[in-house]
This record gives C-alpha cells, structure tokens and sequence, in this order.
C-alpha cells in the first residue's frame, strides 16, 4: 500500500461501484482504492441511486439543480428507490410541504430503462434533472417520464439532461 491509498474489503454477494472513477469491482475481496485527503474512498453498491445537488455552493446564496448518481446493474437487473425531500429549514413537510422522487431502472444488453417521477409540492424545483451514470456506462438510455435534452461524458460521469415538463 502505498502513500495516499487506502485498502478496502467489499463484502461479498455484491458488486461495487468506485463512486470516484466509475469502476467496478466484484465483491469478496481486498482493494487498493487511492485515498488522496480531499477525497476518501467511497464505495457504491450495484443497483443503487444516490440524491445529489448538483448547483455549484456559494456562501450565503444557495443554490439547487437537482441530480441522481444512478449505479445499474451491469447485465439484466432492475432496481428502484424513493427520496424524501424538503425545504430543510422550516417544518413544512408537517403539513405536507415536501416531496418524493421516484426512480425505476431496468438494464439490458442494449439498454437502461429509466423512470423518474416527482410528486409532492416542496420544495420547487426547476424542470431539469440530471442523471449521472459512471463514465463506462455506455449503454443507450431510454427514459419513459422525461425528455432527453443533452448528454456529455464530463469530470468522470457520462451526464444525462433531462426536461422533466
């Protein structure tokens, strides 16, 4: 092991996604991750999504552009899971003041399946929405809730602009 890396057991029964690069690696054995101060390992279980705000932070002006880091399975496989949200302040979501996401995928030889659906009224969002997928993902994407505006492959990711009117 060297300076700036870190050894890292993944259980078995399951296969990992390096959140970082986009690697994947079976379950059942010991890595070697590089561990750099600024940015542990962090390590990401096949079928799984994970809520992020994307929108660039700044001191006293938040800011929100709503994303999913989505880790399909690499053959046939599906998954969905649900996100709670709410405005993170006040206690509106007593009184029905948040909302949910919900997101399905199905992945297959040539494609991933994908079904993104908000309901709730907190807090306001904007229509778009972007899906992150590791950068080896190169399989087509079909979104059956959403309309596809763009995609790129930047900082690691293959990004995916969705209008959700």
């Amino acid at each position: 092991m060297t300076l700036g890396s870190s050894l890292v057991y993944l259980p078995n029964g399951s296969t990992w996604y390096d959140f970082w690069s986009g690697n994947r690696f079976e379950g059942g054995q010991t890595i070697t991750l590089p561990a750099p101060w600024d940015r542990p390992p962090l390590l990401v279980r096949e079928g799984s999504a994970i809520p992020l705000n994307l929108a660039e932070q700044h001191f006293a002006r938040p800011a929100d552009e709503r994303g999913f880091a989505l880790f399909p399975p690499a053959g046939y496989g599906e998954f969905s899971d649900e996100f709670f949200e709410d405005d993170g302040e006040s206690e509106a979501y007593r009184n029905l003041g948040y909302g949910l996401w919900k997101i399905k995928l199905g992945s297959d030889a040539s494609g991933l399946d994908i079904s993104l659906a908000r309901t709730g009224t907190c807090p306001p969002t904007n229509d778009t929405v972007t899906l992150l997928l590791p950068r080896q993902e190169t399989r087509r994407v079909r979104i059956s809730t959403a309309r596809i505006l763009d995609e790129r492959v930047a900082n690691n990711w293959r990004e995916v602009r969705l209008s959700m009117a």
